[in-house]
């Protein structure tokens, strides 16, 4: 018997397209973290292109025009997940469970839960729900396309229509025509202007968008898993929560501040100081100044 699909029920075909389009976005997201870490321009664009496509299919299949421009979704942190899991105080009997943030001064519900063979996984949304179809899509998909949804160790975040790289038809261009996701995302692009849905025709030639073909095959029945007992989080979830709700840099922050600091260093090394007469070279011996280098994950 598999464990890659944990079931209760089988969504409804219009909520899981939703979460398909939410697993899309977190890719993105997931993407830029890495891009921006490697200093990988191109990459940046291409994931805050692919990003702000997944905002507009959003929008589109929710019918709310403002979801364009609103929170994402997006995986949860470390520190959130164990505030989110302990808001649920034992009661996590399943791999997947939604609580509202509203007890951390957040607008937003949470979806906290563990995937076999990927671990924690978690993803704060905007609305209700949105929260409970990604529950459901979490609970019946396989765990290779759940990896957007793994647990980080900073939250991500990427503002709307990043540096200008707003191209819905390039990223149709890019979608896979075999991956239920893409399909999903391709389906709710359309529409948005004659080029993109020209390309979507181009792309997804033979493919029925709108067949329900997308939606999970009843999977095999699991048994109840029980809760961990002991955990710090569930004893203490606000220890957790005080932390979740720290401020943190924005990729776009990170970038900056690993050229600034590049930039000093490279000054320093030849004494190029505003105000100050160039160094004499220091011994072996001597200690970089603390926070130089580039920022790691």
């Amino acid at each position: 018997m598999s464990t890659d699909y944990p079931l209760l029920a089988v969504p409804g075909y219009e909520l899981y397209q939703l979460a398909h389009v939410a697993t899309f976005i977190a890719d993105g997201l997931v993407r830029h973290r890495r891009a921006a870490v490697a200093r990988d321009r191109p990459g940046r664009r291409r994931a805050a292109r692919d990003v702000d496509a997944g905002r507009v299919a959003l929008a589109n299949a929710t019918g709310d025009p403002s979801a364009a421009a609103g929170p994402l979704p997006r995986p949860l942190d470390n520190d959130t997940y164990r505030a989110a899991r302990g808001l649920l105080a034992g009661q996590m009997k399943r791999e997947a469970m939604v609580v509202s943030m509203s007890s951390l001064g957040r607008d937003s519900w949470a979806v906290v839960g563990f995937v076999p063979g990927l671990g924690p996984v978690g993803a704060e949304l905007a609305n209700h729900d949105l929260a409970g179809a990604l529950r459901e899509h979490i609970l019946t998909r396989p765990a290779r396309e759940l990896v957007g949804w793994s647990v980080t160790d900073r939250p991500l975040r990427l503002g709307q229509d990043r540096w200008g790289t707003a191209d819905e038809a390039a990223a149709v261009a890019d979608l896979d025509p075999r991956r239920a996701q893409h399909q999903a995302v391709a389906r709710n692009l359309r529409g948005v202007s004659s080029e993109v849905d020209g390309v979507i025709a181009e792309r997804f030639a033979g493919v029925d968008l709108d067949a329900s073909s997308a939606s999970p095959a009843p999977p095999p029945q699991r048994a109840a898993s029980s809760p961990t007992p002991g955990e710090e989080a569930t004893r203490q979830p606000f220890r957790a929560a005080s932390r979740a709700l720290a401020v943190e840099a924005d990729d776009d922050a990170v970038e900056l501040l690993n050229q600034q600091n590049d930039a000093s260093g490279a000054r320093a090394a030849l004494g190029d100081v505003p105000g100050r007469s160039p160094r004499p070279a220091q011994p072996s011996s001597h200690r970089a100044a603390p926070g130089r280098g580039a920022i790691r994950p």
